[in-house]
């Protein structure tokens, strides 16, 4: 219950996606589908973070630096997009950037659900930090789907230009990836640095963070809204086909 209030903005998002799709709405079979691989996912990337996070720990300078942006946010991104082309149903629902959009924002919503589960219970979410802990991960959740979103955006489109594939692929995938290392990396060092220089130290981190997340978010937001306006043109433009 704690873990899924915290994911209730990005479910938001989520059904927004869903709802901007101009040609098709894609059925709820397909969308719990989505929704459960990106559970399975976390469990992948759990396993990789998890055993790779002491081999950065040894490194002597800026080791959680260079362990978000060269491991957990490649690593994470890649395992959701992967989760995203192995749907079951793809090849049959799969077939325009908008379904690739669909796709990748569920499998972010289950992926965000289950990670958020994690943090949940283990940051003793019965205990005086189990607030924090919900309201810390609510403001992280829609991140995930946003991210993986844009992703599938970049996999439909490749699949819908097969001479490009690749090409498109690793464009968003990279896209993706760098905006996941530079929010892990501000939201870890960026509040406490600027409050360790200003008084009161609580006071500034707070309004830091909040700062940090309303401008990181309406920079993603922008990215995303511009894809889903592309889409939307080349669909009234007739550039697009119907499923």
């Amino acid at each position: 219950m704690f873990a899924l209030a915290s994911v209730v903005p990005a479910a938001f998002v989520a059904i927004y996606l869903w709802h901007s799709d101009p040609l098709a709405r894609r059925p709820a079979l397909v969308l719990v589908t989505a929704f459960v691989l990106g559970h399975v996912t976390v469990a992948f990337a759990y396993i990789a973070n998890t055993s790779a996070q002491p081999w950065f720990e040894a490194l002597p300078y800026l080791s959680m630096v260079f362990f978000f942006l060269l491991f957990v946010a490649p690593v994470e991104e890649a395992l959701k997009l992967v989760t995203v082309y192995v749907h079951p149903l793809r090849n049959a629902l799969l077939r325009t950037p908008m379904d690739g959009m669909v796709f990748g924002a569920f499998t972010g919503l289950g992926f965000a659900t289950a990670e958020n589960a994690v943090y949940v219970v283990t940051g003793g979410f019965l205990g005086a930090g189990g607030f924090e802990t919900v309201v810390g991960r609510a403001g992280v959740a829609p991140a995930h789907v946003m991210w993986t979103a844009i992703a599938g955006y970049y996999l439909g489109l490749a699949l819908a230009n097969r001479r490009y594939v690749a090409p498109i692929v690793l464009k968003g995938l990279l896209a993706v990836t760098l905006l996941h290392g530079v929010y892990n990396v501000s939201i870890s060092y960026l509040p406490a640095a600027v409050g360790a220089a200003v008084e009161p130290e609580q006071v500034t981190v707070e309004v830091v963070t909040l700062v940090f997340l309303v401008a990181f978010y309406g920079v993603l937001w922008y990215f995303m809204e511009s894809l889903v306006k592309k889409y939307r043109r080349a669909v009234e433009e007739g550039g697009v086909r119907g499923v």
